[in-house]
């Protein structure tokens, strides 16, 4: 029962802390920061009351589930991006970027996933452990919408921080205890990186709007659990099953990647993929590039200016070359492009007609198998 109080006045004065940092002091927006916050809040539960091992023997078959299930939720947010739209991501994607963007939410992931296992583990089987977990779940809600704090006051700042931020968050933390619970602070790590990370990393991601996107993240980890659960319920017909069972979730996110392929350079929707066959807007486009088309419709085409890559027909071929000129004859609009490779001009106009879209973001060297086939006819 000691352990237990502990835990509830630990908890609570935590919960009060990370409240008077949010509305007061906002110190712990600072990544550096915040993981120091996480471990000293480790290494006061550690020696208050021992550190507890992570000694599940499920970790196999939970990951292979989670990593199933992460693999459809991208290909399902990318599907309803092909109706909603894209959007370039706001970080940095050099190298370097990359790595000081992600090492930060890796580390507090790990710390985050390893104080809450410690708190489970503590609390497994005593009578106040439901009061126990829902505290620890509101001191994960409250650190993990931190950033989203100060509002400006009005119902509209509300609703969205809700419906993007709040809920999402809420079930993704009872889904990460749960899992906790089932199956140990290992399989909530990786759960965590493999769907928190790759947002700093892709470079465009489906812009399906914030409650679109609040939806789909609130609903996924109760998916995600509920699969898990069933995996872990079923352990031994999953054993006596094995091979069978990991072959056919290896085989459906594979299938359906094939098919996301195809309708990529299909041009049937408003987004799709277009391979570079030449050199002549090198260093921006190189051969062998793969281009995300965005199509245009008549009022979008009225709206590009001198920089953009434009997507055109002319004399049956598609090219991609840079706006330099636009002007207008008989009232109609009229471009003139050129190749950031090429010394001059294109010595002919481009009408309203002729345009097809505009070249969003590049995805390096992928499309030379398409070269080298077009190149063998």
């Amino acid at each position: 029962m000691k352990g237990q109080q502990f835990l509830f006045r630990y908890l609570s004065i935590m919960i009060l802390i990370l409240i008077m940092d949010i509305f007061a002091f906002n110190i712990l927006k600072n990544s550096i920061l915040a993981i120091l916050f996480l471990i000293l809040n480790i290494g006061f539960l550690i020696y208050m009351q021992g550190f507890e091992k992570d000694k599940s023997e499920k970790i196999l078959d939970v990951n292979i589930t989670i990593f199933a299930y992460s693999v459809l939720y991208f290909i399902f947010i990318y599907i309803l991006g092909i109706v909603a739209g894209y959007v370039i991501t706001i970080y940095n994607h050099t190298f370097l970027a990359m790595l000081k963007n992600v090492i930060p939410v890796i580390i507090i992931i790990i710390l985050e996933e390893i104080l809450r296992y410690q708190v489970v583990k503590k609390t497994k089987g005593n009578k106040s452990q439901i009061i126990i977990l829902l505290l620890m779940i509101v001191f994960f809600i409250i650190f993990d919408i931190r950033n989203a704090f100060p509002l400006n006051g009005n119902f509209r700042d509300l609703l969205d921080v809700t419906s993007t931020t709040f809920l999402p968050t809420t079930a993704k933390n009872i889904v990460l205890t749960l899992i906790v619970y089932l199956s140990g602070y290992k399989s909530t790590i990786f759960y965590r990186l493999i769907t928190e990370i790759p947002i700093y990393i892709v470079p465009i991601y489906p812009n399906l709007g914030p409650y679109v996107t609040g939806i789909v993240e609130m609903t996924f980890p109760i998916i995600t659990f509920l699969a898990v659960k069933s995996v872990l319920v079923k352990k031994k017909e999953f054993y006596i099953r094995k091979n069978k069972y990991i072959s056919k979730i290896i085989a459906v996110p594979i299938i359906i990647i094939l098919i996301i392929a195809i309708m990529l350079v299909s041009n049937y929707f408003k987004y799709y993929a277009l391979c570079i066959v030449s050199n002549s807007m090198y260093p921006e486009l190189a051969r062998g590039d793969v281009v995300i088309v965005k199509k245009l419709n008549k009022k979008e085409k009225d709206q590009i200016k001198l920089g953009d890559i434009l997507v055109y027909s002319k004399d049956n071929r598609v090219i991609v070359h840079r706006v330099v000129y636009t002007s207008e004859i008989s009232g109609k609009k009229i471009y003139i492009t050129k190749g950031d490779n090429n010394e001059t001009e294109d010595n002919y106009i481009i009408k309203k007609s002729d345009v097809i879209g505009v070249a969003l973001y590049k995805i390096p060297i992928i499309g030379y198998p398409s070269v080298w086939l077009s190149e063998m006819r």
